[in-house]
């Protein structure tokens, strides 16, 4: 069994949900990996030159050597349509070529991502089934002739699919009907992770005896456009005795005048979370609520559980549901003398192994 898989993030990049697909498919028997890294989605703009030039860097974990990892060159031209198709219409076909020698009679293509490239391959390799896995409602992402070239991308390469996974309810809500076949897979947490912070607990409870040592509210992940700055300042203003401490890629302007309880610190590789999660108190989940984050499961909820963190959300997607059945605290209502019982750590081959034995087959050794 071999997988194509188009991915959402690069490689090089803080290691999220495609990055744990193609390692579970790696762990279940997959003999080989093609991972071609996104293509601009929308035209450009003064924040691209942010990211080009954050000093940041990220990494997620260290590449198998069965994953083949390919980044095309197009021109930021997707909404464009069919411009984009003519402009790009030598790396497609390049892209197809190195897809076809890869490829053999038992190869899957599986997205993350929508996009023109995405349609391209599918309707000129052969494969065995094409899956798309819709991990974001990725319209909301985009504004004008960007959101309208990806809703049309999207219905177009859902009723292309031959199965949809969905990590979140409120997704699969809104996309599952246009789907042959459809499945919810939620998101998960690092087999590694869990068991380095089960190796690594006694120092946990050690450090936790410093009864000297502030609370600390601890976030790792980007501090993206859907970061809610506001409530983040609020819970520390509200918990002056607590430090806040924000863990991740900028992606976005920093307020100015941050109270002096909040620090922020570069990207970590992930091998290091472990270590940092265990010198949290609280794990912090600061979004704002709109239509995108709507459809969010955040990795980051799973991670905090397996290291028996009390979570700490705002009310979007699924952890309106858990602070609701009170395994998560209402970020608006956060007392720090306040905990609640955490979930159950589940890891991604619990998530994704079951999906593989339906739809890949056991694969033999």
């Amino acid at each position: 069994m071999k997988v194509v898989y188009f991915s959402p993030v690069f490689w090089d990049s803080v290691a999220q949900r495609p990055h744990f697909f193609v390692k579970a498919a790696i762990e279940y028997g997959c003999s080989e990996v093609l991972w071609i890294n996104p293509t601009p989605s929308r035209l450009p703009n003064l924040q691209d030159l942010m990211r080009i030039t954050s000093p940041n860097k990220e990494s997620s974990f260290e590449r198998d050597k069965k994953i083949k990892v390919f980044t095309p060159k197009v021109l930021p031209l997707e909404p464009l349509g069919k411009v984009f198709d003519i402009v790009s219409s030598s790396e497609f076909r390049s892209l197809k070529r190195k897809i076809e020698d890869f490829s053999d009679e038992n190869t899957y293509i599986v997205s993350g991502k929508p996009s023109r490239l995405v349609k391209y391959i599918v309707e000129n390799v052969s494969y065995k089934k094409f899956i798309l896995d819709i991990m974001d409602d990725y319209p909301e992402f985009y504004r004008g002739i960007s959101k309208n070239c990806m809703v049309y991308t999207l219905d177009l390469l859902v009723e292309k699919s031959d199965i949809c996974i969905f990590s979140s309810n409120p997704l699969a809500d809104k996309f599952a009907s246009k789907a042959k076949l459809s499945s919810i897979i939620k998101n998960a947490c690092d087999e590694t992770l869990v068991e380095a912070i089960n190796a690594s607990k006694g120092n946990r409870n050690s450090t936790k005896s410093d009864h000297d040592r502030p609370r600390v509210l601890g976030y790792i992940g980007s501090l993206a456009s859907w970061f809610d700055w506001d409530a983040v300042i609020r819970i520390a203003e509200c918990n002056p005795s607590c430090h806040v401490k924000l863990i991740g890629p900028r992606f976005s302007a920093i307020p100015q005048g941050l109270p002096s309880n909040i620090s922020i610190h570069p990207p970590i590789e992930h091998s290091r979370v472990s270590t940092e999660l265990l010198m949290f108190d609280f794990g912090l989940i600061p979004f704002k609520i709109n239509q995108l984050t709507n459809s969010v499961d955040p990795v980051k909820y799973y991670e905090y559980c397996a290291a028996g963190l009390t979570v700490v959300s705002s009310r979007f997607g699924e952890m309106s549901r858990r602070i609701d059945k009170g395994v998560a605290i209402d970020i608006n209502k956060f007392d720090a003398d306040v905990s609640v019982d955490t979930a159950s750590p589940i890891t991604w081959k619990q998530r994704f192994f079951p999906f593989f034995d339906r739809h890949f087959g056991v694969v033999e050794e």
